[in-house]
């Protein structure tokens, strides 16, 4: 991963070495009632763990590239009283045992109860009742190899008088690989646990040069010994000893795989166990599906969209009391612009693309949150919840921290010496280099490390609101002490109902936050599931609570976050609900046993054999096909729509987007008057356009038109010259040339008598620019039907105004640009993404309606032969990212609405009124060329969204500021090109990106409806209005995704074909077994079209094969 890669620099630097304070952790919560977590002081709880490491001669930061993850915490009631003790694991500490005796206060029985072990570099603790005799037992994860020592994995067997007896030989759980944690469960339905090994791979990262070795296991591996210990294993119990079936079950085991974060549940509802591993560097996640007859399917891809890049720590939990559980994996993106600018080094295109083609999917550099739909997908929203932020992160928890109902999310953060600081990569290892080369000396250790950052960080609260959406309140929580976090665990320590926090902290005491959630008004239920051998505590187990119309789910699986295991008890927060009306379990054998109003406030102990259990009938698990009830996926023969390599970004720097892959553009009509419908197909670059003509049957039959073949990115059809016949406009667009290339050359195709098309020559005035749209209507009332053609860009320079046109018909289809004399407005009008004619006020005289990229929603009178800019327009000041519209009225009034494509909030920045996003053009360099620069508003200051590397690279004259990143991080668009130069700068600006339904109140006033959520996942680019279970109300189909970003702005695919069901007031929802139509990918266009007297729907997607659906009801 590039901000790693100065670390990887250094361990070649240092590689001889492998081959031959006032603390706040410690500070007492002064105002401790007043906040719902209060941090206990070491001389109360009687805890003083601290995972201590130092750098040495022979093994460090250098050598050893995990040196700084930490260690885990684990949480074990070692005795049986019912009070939860606590386990520590230490890199070059020993670990820890803390036995809990009531009243947060703690003993240390290390060194009696005998888990000292060999001493080892510790990584994860797992708990486990092993050998079933009612005792949990501790399994520890060892790594960091070191000269003479190699790591080994320890299992202590609880002797039940707080003493253990290691004895991991004996179970065939002496793995000798650098683990990081262990995730034990029945993954084969054979009664007994069966445990995932997670192993970071040794191998140096750089030696790898991004290689795709996935298939080949670490043992076959051309490397030294003591570097196969990478690769992770699955273990099958059998009757007590552990073998390897990772080969058999088909489980990764490269030494690609560079493993932090192992995480287990019922992902598809099939109550099978499926498994999430989040992989640091450059290997994707690994997402195991259970197949239910001891083998795996590893389906990422199917299931997710995108993921984070370099995964640290996970968790699995429903986080929208759905049932269905999401997956939230921490990356290390800074929360601040100006920490961003001075952390990080985004992946350049090049590489990115290099990764995608070497099949390691598209990974970005936030943390995710994966939002789990219930269709057999993910849709990826931590940008849209306000999670994708919280630096340099490792464990991450999803609990019930404030007891409201609601799962939050708890990151912890920090790196004890921040190798990412861009200050200490660009200055201080360039100065290595210079030494090393002309001296062929090399600094010293203790040097190297003195200039390296050091800065505690707060761990994060995500406290959830109940609408997938978070807000960050770890400092009025009282969460805010810095520190360098790694593992972490929750656990009700005192038996209060409320879960307290434990934290290992490196180089700092360990954290314990005891919680003061459970007040008078809040409430909560706690279950102990007691099952039979050999998985007494029914790891895998399943519980829903139904209460006052809602449900709640967990599931039993202890080991989460990272290197951790929680508290074995079920916790279910419950706000101000005050009475639960059951309780459904579904046992890890699949038996279903059901509770009845259960005592609130309490804990319930549920044993297997003491309680009523049948079969019981299962829910269908998650629909894995991607039909809904009112449509199924038709096979066809359309042509797939082929986009060439061209890169934006080669040609203008500083873009985040690019405009080149707009296509395809679909229209559907009955051409040839046989009472069928037709299609009209247009091409990418070069790939020709076609006409498919329906027959009969219900097939088409395709002919090729003879156009220009490039990016067709608009069609219209009308009758161009009235006698009769449909003509076809064809608009072109893309960004491979610049302004007023031939390519951008409109072109007419006239049908002639016979029903062939023929391209009518200079019918179209030459217009070289990227056209969006083209529509058709008869603005001089002269009986013949004239265009209005929107440009979408001035092709290679983005941001700037097109012309848009106004094209006036001789009656004989020839046309005339009038735009200056009869529509001046539109020279320069923006960057036009779609227009429509309607009559907005229901006057009898149609307003032209045009919305962009940068712009408002603009409305033109069109009257005296002229069209005019609308100023009193409310739609005006709407500026955003528009992308597509349709009219229609939603509400039976009689007065049309508008739907409002617009990029969604799911994003690396978003805007308001109080702080725009805007884009400043001018020639700031005076090289002749446009330069385009993106800010965002921060304290009223407009600062530059591009990294310093990037600007620098397009703009050299900053070079001559001698900026450091972190000085750079606090400069304005002002501060660096001087407050003249940016008055002479034109500029564009976005306030919203919100998708939009504006109801037409009349009078030229609109009130905004409020859609689901689910609207602004990702970029709308097609609207359908339609009514779908034939009620007569009208619905609404919004589809689209956006995937042509540079890699630090991520991916938009987080829709699938949005279903939203109308009321006839204007509000539409979401039906749940409805929710998508399981699209994929960039769906730029949705055609109705009827095959056979049905109803269908034809849907363009970029570069991919065009889909259609039929309504079946």
């Amino acid at each position: 991963m590039s901000i790693k890669r100065l670390l990887f620099y250094l361990s070649l630097i240092f590689l001889p070495l492998l081959a031959c304070e006032s603390n706040p952790a410690s500070e007492k919560t002064k105002n401790s009632r007043t906040t719902t977590f209060e941090l206990l002081d070491s001389t109360q709880t009687g805890i003083t763990f601290r995972n201590q490491v130092e750098n040495k001669d022979r093994f460090n930061i250098f050598s050893y590239r995990n040196f700084y993850n930490g260690g885990g915490v684990g949480v074990i009631d070692v005795n049986n009283d019912g009070l939860q003790d606590i386990v520590f694991t230490g890199n070059q500490v020993n670990n820890k045992l803390y036995l809990n005796k009531g009243d947060f206060q703690f003993e240390d029985i290390s060194e009696s109860a005998g888990i000292k072990g060999y001493g080892g570099w510790s990584t994860g603790v797992s708990i486990i009742d092993l050998n079933q005799d009612g005792f949990k037992d501790i399994y520890i994860s060892n790594a960091g190899y070191q000269e003479g020592s190699e790591p080994v994995n320890e299992l202590f067997i609880n002797n039940g008088d707080n003493t253990f007896t290691e004895k991991a030989a004996e179970y065939g759980l002496d793995e000798p690989g650098y683990t990081t944690h262990a995730a034990f469960f029945d993954y084969d339905g054979d009664g007994d646990l069966d445990v995932y090994i997670l192993n970071n791979s040794f191998i140096p990262v750089n030696t790898l040069n991004n290689s795709n070795k996935r298939d080949l296991y670490a043992e076959d591996w051309d490397v030294k010994d003591f570097v196969k210990g990478g690769g992770d294993k699955l273990l099958r119990n059998d009757e007590g000893k552990f073998v390897d079936v990772s080969r058999e079950a088909g489980i990764y085991g490269s030494l690609i795989g560079f493993g932090l974060g192992v995480t287990v549940g019922d992902i598809n509802g099939d109550h099978l166990q499926d498994i999430y591993v989040s992989n640091d560097f450059f290997e994707r996640d690994y997402l195991y599906i259970n197949q239910g007859d001891g083998t795996f399917s590893e389906d990422s891809k199917k299931w997710m969209g995108h993921m984070s890049l370099a995964s640290m720590g996970a968790d699995l939990a429903d986080l929208n009391n759905d049932g269905y559980p999401e997956i939230f994996t921490t990356e290390m993106i800074p929360e601040t612009d100006q920490l961003i600018k001075q952390k990080l080094q985004f992946e350049d295109y090049n590489t990115y693309q290099l990764k995608l083609r070497r099949d390691f999917y598209y990974q970005y550099m936030h943390n995710a949150l994966q939002l789990n739909t219930g269709n057999g997908s993910f849709h990826e929203i931590a940008w849209y919840a306000g999670v994708a932020q919280s630096d340099w992160s490792w464990g991450a928890l999803m609990f019930d921290a404030d007891m409201d109902g609601y799962n939050d999310i708890f990151v912890c953060n920090g790196v004890f010496q921040d190798v990412t600081d861009a200050d200490f990569m660009d200055f201080f290892a360039n100065d290595v280099v210079q030494r090393m080369v002309l001296t062929g000396k090399k600094d010293k250790m203790e040097d190297v490390l003195a200039k390296m950052p050091s800065n505690p960080q707060a761990n994060k609260m995500f406290v959830n609101q109940g609408n997938l959406q978070f807000n960050s309140k770890e400092t009025e929580l009282g969460l805010g002490q810095e520190t360098f976090s790694n593992g972490a665990a929750y656990a009700d320590l005192n038996n209060d109902g409320s879960l307290d926090i434990i934290v290992n902290n490196l180089n700092h005491p360990s954290s314990i936050y005891k919680s003061n959630a459970k007040t008078d008004s809040t409430h909560f239920l706690k279950i102990d599931l007691k099952f039979e051998k050999p998985n007494r505590d029914a790891i895998g187990a399943k519980v829903q609570l139904f209460a006052e119309g809602n449900q709640f789910y967990r599931q039993m699986m202890p080991s989460r976050g990272f290197q951790s295991s929680v508290d074995y008890n079920l916790h279910f927060g419950l706000g101000n609900i005050t009475k639960i009306d059951s309780l459904k379990i579904i046992w890890p054998n699949k038996m279903i046993s059901v509770v009845q109003k259960p005592t609130i406030d309490s804990l319930l102990t549920i044993s297997y054999k003491n309680i009523s259990k049948d079969n019981g009938k299962f829910e269908t698990p998650f629909l894995q096909e991607t039909d809904g009830q009112f449509f199924k996926q038709v096979e066809n023969k359309f042509q797939r729509h082929e986009e060439d390599n061209h890169v934006d970004y080669y040609y203008e720097g500083l873009i985040m987007r690019m405009l080149s892959k707009e296509g395809p553009a679909i229209e559907v009509q009955d051409l040839n008057n046989d009472g069928l419908d037709d299609v009209i197909m247009g091409g990418a670059k070069g790939q020709k356009s076609r006409i498919y003509y329906q027959q009969s049957n219900g097939q088409f039959k395709a002919v090729l038109l003879n156009d220009l073949a490039n990016e067709v990115t608009a069609i219209h059809i009308f009758d161009a010259n009235a006698d009769g016949l449909l003509d076809v406009y064809f608009g072109y667009g893309g960004n491979h040339t610049a302004i007023n290339s031939a390519d951008f050359n409109d072109q007419l195709f006239m049908q002639t008598v016979s029903g062939d098309f023929e391209q009518k020559p200079k019918a179209i005035p030459e217009t070289g620019f990227n056209t969006s749209v083209a529509i058709s209507f008869d603005y001089d009332e002269d009986g013949d039907l004239d265009l209005f053609v929107g440009s979408r860009s001035v092709p290679q320079e983005y941001g700037q105004s097109p012309k848009s046109f106004l094209l006036e018909n001789d009656g004989n289809g020839n046309f005339k640009d009038m735009t200056v004399r009869r529509a001046k407005e539109l020279d320069g009008l923006g960057m036009v993404t779609d227009a429509k004619i309607a009559d907005i006020d229901q006057n009898g005289t149609q307003e032209l309606i045009v919305s962009g990229e940068w712009m408002g929603i603009e409305l033109f009178e069109i009257a005296d032969k002229q069209l005019k800019i609308m100023t009193d327009n409310p739609l005006q000041d709407l500026k955003g990212w528009w992308n597509t519209l349709e009219v229609s009225d939603l509400n039976n009034d009689g007065l049309p609405d508008l739907v409002l494509g617009n990029r969604g909030d799911n994003f690396y920045f978003n805007a308001s009124d109080e702080m725009p996003v805007k884009i400043w053009l001018e020639d700031f360099d005076a090289n002749g060329d446009m330069d385009k620069i993106l800010t965002r508003t921060i304290n009223g200051q407009d600062m530059p969204i591009q990294q310093k590397g990037e600007m620098i690279s397009q703009l050299p004259i900053l070079k001559k500021q001698n900026l450091k990143y972190k000085d750079y991080g606090t400069k304005s668009i002002r501060d660096l090109f001087g407050a003249e130069r940016i008055e002479q700068a034109s500029h564009k600006s976005a306030h919203t990106f919100t998708t939009a339904v504006m109801l037409n109140q009349g009078s030229w006033k609109f009130q905004e409806a409020t859609l689901p959520v689910e609207a602004q996942f990702s970029a709308i680019h097609a609207i359908e209005v339609i009514d779908i279970n034939q009620d007569g109300i009208l619905d609404l189909i919004l589809a689209g995704n956006e995937s042509d970003f540079k890699p630090q702005y991520g991916k938009l695919d987080a829709n699938d074909g949005l279903v939203l069901f109308g009321d006839g007031k204007g509000s539409f929802k979401l039906v749940d077994e409805h929710k998508s139509l399981g699209l994929e990918g960039n769906v730029r266009s949705i055609n109705p079209i009827k095959i056979q007297n049905q109803k269908h729907l034809i849907f363009g997607v970029n570069n991919q094969k065009t889909i259609l659906l039929e309504l079946i009801k």
